[in-house]
């Protein structure tokens, strides 16, 4: 993969397309904006998108400026504040952050576990950052918000009108209390001495990223993501990213239900033996009942989730029965309801010697066989273990060769995408220069069955209604 971002071309292109952006957002919009660099500025702080506070965003982003130094963790800390900090009455179903950046981050800290956990509980003191010779970036305050009123339901004109709900940003916060005081606590800060709710001890929000060329942390940036129900974006190059915001905001705009959980009970002497997904497993009881945590759902979007499965020694020929029953729980954003869904696994079992899986299941198998693949593949990347790691996508490959669903084109696509990654790894530099960041932000949408790369052949059957006409809009403004 060649990789070609030229830095001011890049920046004067996100200017464009945040501007287009903001042209097309209605009045019930919100957006802040917050850039970071050896400096963390707020350029806005969260405000409805009047035709006044347009005019105030896109100012804001035209004096956007390429600067030294990347103080990611806050820069990006300071954007969950937003969401953290909003006001009950005015938040939106959805919100999200969207972090880009292009380089790797300076400020501590530096590892994934020492940032989430910062997100996560951001009153408790993060080692490093309380290190003397640490030095926390200045925060700048961004000019003040124009005053708010009640407005009056969105008019059904607009760019997301044709959208069941709209893309939530973050909200303005005018003070920044828990940076400026992390090492000496402030009496007046309503967080100090109250116990944080269970809410507020997770991240709020999506957080979707963008990395820029091949200089940026493609692990840190996917594992915030992950950690989040967000995506990660790979910009290889400058025209990569209009395509990227588009499948992103076509996502956020689309989401039909959130906090989905899946709990799996064995029935019948049934034995769950393992889950396929990275999806976070609670395990209730071992090998009885399993709770899959699947975060958001986008409309037309499904997750297949493959349960395997022991079962009792047939005793008589059964027509069938259920071994695995289904609970799933959601909130639905459409309706504003919580709502529980139930189903069970029937399996119908017969004295035959017929091993023939099931299409479907075998599609699916060949997905996260392919998804597992990229995974260790990276990780074998990152040891310098290019040739084990080539061996293991070739594998990979032989088994959807053989497999009963491999004339299907998704898993054509598949095998076309393990070939692609496999020469991402002939070398270092190919490795580093663009290999790697390809294999994750393609391992990362096959386990989640949610495009993050709208160019690749193997994720346009990921891709809804809503992302395709965001695409369409997108290029007809280029």
């Amino acid at each position: 993969m060649r990789v070609e971002v030229c830095l001011e071309k890049k920046i004067d292109l996100c200017k464009e397309t945040l501007e287009f952006i903001i042209q097309n957002l209605q009045e019930s919009d919100r957006l802040g904006i917050i850039s970071y660099a050896s400096i963390v500025t707020e350029r806005l702080g969260l405000m409805k998108m009047t035709a006044q506070n347009k005019n105030l965003a896109q100012d804001s982003i035209r004096n956007i400026q390429a600067g030294g130094g990347t103080s990611l963790y806050q820069g990006l800390e300071r954007g969950i504040e937003h969401i953290r900090d909003r006001v009950p009455e005015e938040k939106n179903e959805v919100a999200s952050v969207l972090l880009l950046t292009d380089g790797q981050t300076g400020s501590m800290p530096r590892d994934l576990a020492g940032m989430l956990e910062g997100l996560k509980h951001p009153w408790v003191a993060i080692p490093g950052l309380d290190e003397p010779n640490d030095q926390m970036p200045p925060i700048q305050q961004s000019p003040a918000p124009v005053q708010q009123k009640t407005l009056p339901p969105p008019p059904s004109s607009g760019f997301f009108s044709s959208f069941k709900k709209k893309v939530a940003t973050p909200t303005n916060r005018t003070t920044n209390s828990r940076l400026q005081t992390r090492n000496t606590p402030d009496p007046k800060d309503p967080h100090v001495g109250k116990r944080p709710s269970p809410e507020e001890q997770e991240i709020p929000c999506s957080i979707n990223t963008f990395g820029y060329g091949a200089d940026h942390d493609p692990l840190l940036l996917k594992g915030l993501a992950d950690a989040s129900n967000g995506s990660y974006y790979f910009v290889a190059k400058n025209e990569d990213i209009p395509e990227a915001f588009a499948d992103c905001l076509g996502g956020l705009v689309s989401v039909a239900a959130q906090n989905i959980s899946v709990k799996f009970r064995a029935e019948n002497g049934a034995t769950i033996l393992k889950i396929f997904t990275k999806f976070k497993l609670n395990e209730i009881s071992p090998g009885k009942e399993i709770e899959v945590i699947v975060g958001d759902i986008q409309s037309e979007e499904q997750k297949d989730i493959l349960v395997a499965v022991s079962l009792t020694p047939l005793q008589v020929e059964n027509p069938e029965s259920v071994y695995v029953s289904v609970e799933t729980t959601c909130f639905n954003v459409l309706t504003c309801n919580l709502e529980t869904l139930k189903t069970e696994g029937k399996i119908s079992r017969q004295n035959s010697n017929s091993k023939t899986r099931n299409f479907d299941v075998d599609k699916n198998y060949n997905r996260v066989l392919a998804a597992d693949a990229m995974t260790r593949a990276a990780e074998f990347g990152r040891q310098d273990k290019y040739d084990d790691a080539k061996t293991l996508l070739a594998d990979a490959m032989s088994k959807i060769r053989s497999s009963p669903s491999a004339s299907d084109s998704f898993c054509s696509n598949l095998m076309t995408e393990l070939e692609n990654c496999s020469k991402g790894l002939r070398d270092r530099a190919t490795f580093l220069g663009g290999g790697q960041q390809a294999m994750l932000n393609n391992c990362q949408s096959h386990w989640n069955q949610r495009s993050n790369n709208a160019s690749s052949p193997s994720q346009m059957g990921y891709q809804n209604s809503a992302k395709k006409k965001m695409q369409s809009v997108f290029k007809k403004s280029s």
